[in-house]
């Protein structure tokens, strides 16, 4: 086994109360919708629970990128650190935020996580970006 991907939730931004609840803000189903080409979103992240099976600092790299195209729009590493080791797999949660991240097209994209030493991404979360211009309301 390995680091293997339970679940993953796209929204604007995560926060966490002061009794350890996270709360999710502009969770995302089924797409992103946008008004206009080049679009630019002041955070994107990507909430991700992994379950590990192993100790150790693990680099992961996270990646945006055009699933049409291939071109990477943007990219990071995130580290993690897992210190402690029950009898059952931990599960971990991992959420890289994306500030300031231009589209200039709609289409498929994806985000996908590597972890450094596993061959396969542990991550590939497809969505896809869809212009929807507003309707006009015409006065009676």
């Amino acid at each position: 086994m390995a680091i293997t991907h339970k679940y993953t939730i796209m929204c604007d931004d995560l926060r966490q109360e002061n009794n350890g609840k996270l709360l999710v803000i502009g969770m995302y189903t089924g797409g992103m919708t946008v008004p206009q080409f080049p679009f630019q979103l002041p955070i994107l992240t990507f909430f991700s629970v992994l379950e590990a099976d192993r100790l150790g600092n693990h680099t992961l790299r996270v990646k945006i990128e055009n699933a049409e195209t291939g071109r990477v729009i943007a990219q990071q590493i995130v580290m993690m650190d897992v210190n402690t080791m029950p009898t059952n797999p931990v599960p971990l949660a991992v959420a890289p935020k994306f500030v300031g991240l231009t589209f200039e097209a709609g289409g498929a994209y994806t985000m996908s996580m590597t972890i450094d030493g596993q061959v396969d991404p542990v991550v590939v979360f497809p969505f896809n970006v869809v212009l929807v211009i507003p309707a006009v309301t015409q006065p009676h």
